[in-house]
This record gives structure tokens, C-alpha cells and sequence, in this order.
């Protein structure tokens, strides 16, 4: 075949094309390591110890790494390296009182225009979080768990309100992930109360067992932070 100007701007856009797949799987496979906890926070990461174990090159990690960062995701510091950064009292607080405020009204809502198939993935949440549990499978049970506020604020009906509650999403992950098993025992029941005025059409006490789960949650996790300190 004659290697015309068009066939080699065909390569290059291929070539392009294979490369920028290879980059969003970098990002992809590492944002989902940091969010399971194979990455854990504080642990140092470097260009080539990341594009070894992915079989790449340094140049998709790089920007990987770049994305990350914009996102809060790691933190690159001066001689120390790439870190997953801890997270703070602060970010704590400040997460808290934005998600008491969304689930409170998220439940509000739900209680006033859930549909049936929202109460049958509900009571399926449950059990499945309560069996989860039992086994130990902490990375499974947050995503359950996630799964259930995020069902909640669908049943809502409210757009805006789940595209703004999606944004905290990740971070939720990461929060709940080391302490979520450690406080199962008193989270279950409020999410089962939460269920049950959602299931009985109550928004005002959905929308109170919401605000209250928050806060115990929050309480929850600052004191382990302080005693992690």
C-alpha cells in the first residue's frame, strides 16, 4: 500500500487514539485502587513504580497522576513523592454538613414519591448489607451502602439534587472505608429506620433519622481520627 499523506494521518490518529484509551485506563484502574483501599492513604507512590506495575509507560501515569491530583485524589510533595493524602477533622466537618443537609432532604423527598421498585432495592440493600457484614467484606459493604443513599436520592425525583449528591460520592467512599465495618452495628439499624419512614411515607421522620445518621456517623468518624492521631 503507497504510504500517502493520508494513510500516515491515519496511523497518527490511530496511534492517538490507542493512546489516549491507555491513559484513561491508567487513571481509571488507579482512581478505583485508591477508593478500594489497595492504595492506602499515606502511602508513597512513584512514575515508575506505577508504570512497571501496570505494564506502561511513564508518560499515561504521569498524567494520570496530574487528574488525580486535580481531584484531591493524591497529593505530590516536594522530596516526599506522590501520597494518597489523609483525610482531616476538617474535610470531615465540611463533608458532613453538606450530606447531612442533601440526605435529609434526599429522604424527605423519597418518603413523598418513592415508587415500589425503589422499596424492593431498598429491602434488598439491606440484606445484602447485613450478609456482607457477616462476611467481612468491607469494600463490598460500602459500595452497598453507597448504593443505598444513592437509591434514596433517586427515589427523591430530583435532578439537581442527585447530580450534586454524585459529586460527593468518592469521597464518601474513601471516608466510610476503614470505618464502615466498625460501625455497622449502629449504622444498620439507622439505615433500617430510614427504610421503614421512607417505606410508611413519613418525610418528616425520613428526613430526621437522615440527618441523624450523618451526625453519629460524623461523631464516629472524628473521634476515630482523633484516636488514630
Amino acid at each position: 500500500m503507497e504510504d500517502t499523506p493520508q494513510n500516515q494521518a491515519n496511523r497518527l490518529i490511530g496511534s492517538l487514539g490507542e493512546y489516549e484509551l491507555t491513559a484513561e485506563r491508567v487513571f481509571t484502574r488507579l482512581k478505583a485502587a485508591i477508593l478500594d483501599g489497595t492504595i492506602s492513604p499515606g502511602q508513597r507512590l512513584t512514575e515508575e513504580g506505577l508504570a512497571a506495575q501496570l505494564g506502561v509507560s511513564r508518560t499515561p501515569v504521569r498524567e494520570a497522576i496530574k487528574r488525580l491530583e486535580a481531584e484531591g485524589h493524591l497529593k505530590v510533595v516536594p522530596r516526599r513523592g506522590i501520597i494518597v493524602p489523609r483525610v482531616t477533622a476538617e474535610q470531615v466537618d465540611e463533608l458532613c454538613a453538606v450530606r447531612e443537609a442533601m440526605e435529609g432532604l434526599a429522604a424527605r423527598l423519597a418518603a413523598e414519591r418513592v415508587q415500589a421498585q425503589e422499596i424492593a432495592r431498598l429491602r434488598y440493600l439491606l440484606d445484602q448489607m447485613a450478609s456482607l457484614y457477616e462476611k467481612g467484606d468491607v469494600p463490598a459493604l460500602v459500595r452497598a451502602n453507597l448504593d443505598f443513599h444513592i437509591t434514596i436520592c433517586k427515589a427523591a425525583r430530583n435532578a439537581l439534587l442527585l447530580q450534586m449528591y454524585g459529586r460527593l460520592v468518592d469521597m464518601l467512599q474513601i471516608l466510610t472505608l476503614r470505618l464502615n465495618l466498625l460501625r455497622q452495628d449502629q449504622s444498620f439499624p439507622e439505615h433500617r429506620a430510614i427504610f421503614l419512614a421512607i417505606e410508611a411515607r413519613d418525610p418528616a421522620e425520613a428526613e430526621r433519622l437522615a440527618r441523624l445518621h450523618v451526625i453519629r456517623g460524623r461523631d464516629f468518624y472524628l473521634s476515630n481520627l482523633i484516636a488514630q492521631a
